[in-house]
């Protein structure tokens, strides 16, 4: 526990002028921007991923400080605890910590957002008010704001918590030709689907595989697409040769999951759906679609994008390797 944790615990018998709202965020799993606010009459910094509490507690007077640092999609859960008696809100990564002031009547708002367990982004510092009976602490990112508040005669309490480290060129690349694949696909919803060989790569009607094709094509992600291509080719075949000898700077990923993985999904990746084992090992694949949004994907719920009967269309849908167990997955894991 830390050593001003007896400070922490001291109760006030006033509240501070504003109370917030709890905020429930159990388990986060997504990319999160967090953002600070400031409360002028506590003297109260409080930290949010949820833009609604943002927006809701500077509607009613807090001071917007904007962003505070980006939280990564994966960590060790911050916990944010809540002092009904003083108004005032803890950030803890420390269970222990958490547990004991939960016993001393603190309300746990849960794991609103995660620290980079790898170390690897920027630190996030916390000071410590020793004149201050509540709303006594303070987390930036700042380096010259921590030292600032030091030379002021606040404790140092170290590096708290650690933000997502920075995504490397490449990883910003990948995301924007993942986001263009998705967006490129969704001009086409509820075009008609069609098996001719001379309507089924579109523009005006597709097969699921054509979509596909002509989706990489039109996007010029990987310009081998398309190219040599020959319609009677099943979709496994032709893809795992795009995958294998593509000349573009698109490297791929190509596997099968076993019955019993976790998929961890990605935008952007191309799902081929078979009957059988068999079916599968010899590339005969009934399907393809397109991974869209992976928001749900704890629960394997995706939603995909896909030419059907029915036309093209984005929906949800529940994937998952024991659902599906005979497909395998292409994945763009460079550009």
């Amino acid at each position: 526990m830390n050593k001003h944790l007896s400070a922490i615990l001291a109760v006030s018998a006033l509240l501070c002028t504003v109370s917030v709202p709890a905020v429930k965020a159990e388990n986060s799993t997504s990319d999160a921007q967090l953002y600070r606010l400031y409360n002028p009459n506590s003297g109260e910094h409080l930290y949010t991923p949820d833009i609604s509490e943002e927006s809701y507690l500077a509607a009613i007077g807090w001071v917007d400080e904007a962003e505070a640092w980006k939280t990564p999609e994966k960590g060790e859960p911050v916990y944010r605890l809540y002092n009904p008696y003083a108004g005032e809100h803890h950030y803890t990564k420390d269970v222990k910590e958490k547990n004991t002031l939960v016993s001393f009547g603190w309300q746990n708002e849960g794991a609103i957002f995660n620290s980079d367990e790898t170390k690897k982004g920027q630190p996030v510092y916390r000071e410590y008010n020793p004149n201050q009976e509540k709303c006594n602490h303070n987390y930036t990112t700042s380096k010259a704001e921590h030292d600032h508040l030091i030379s002021l005669g606040w404790i140092d309490e170290g590096i708290a918590f650690y933000a997502a480290p920075e995504k490397s060129e490449s990883e910003l690349k990948l995301e924007e030709a993942q986001d263009l694949l998705i967006s490129t696909a969704r001009t086409k919803i509820g075009t008609p689907y069609s098996t001719e060989s001379e309507l089924r790569c579109g523009p005006d009607y597709f097969d699921c595989s054509g979509f596909i094709d002509w989706i990489f094509a039109e996007t010029g992600i990987d310009k081998t697409m398309l190219k040599n291509r020959d319609w009677t080719d099943t979709m496994n075949i032709y893809l795992l040769n795009q995958a294998e000898n593509s000349t573009s700077n698109v490297t791929w990923k190509v596997y099968s999951p076993a019955e019993d993985d976790e998929i961890e999904w990605q935008k952007g990746d191309i799902i081929l759906f078979a009957n059988s084992e068999e079916e599968r090992d010899a590339g005969q694949y009934y399907h393809a679609a397109l991974v869209a949004d992976i928001e749900s994907q704890e629960y394997g719920l995706l939603d995909i994008i896909e030419a059907a009967d029915s036309g093209i269309q984005e929906e949800p849908e529940y994937i998952t390797s024991k659902r599906y167990p005979y497909i395998r997955i292409f994945r763009m894991t460079d550009l």
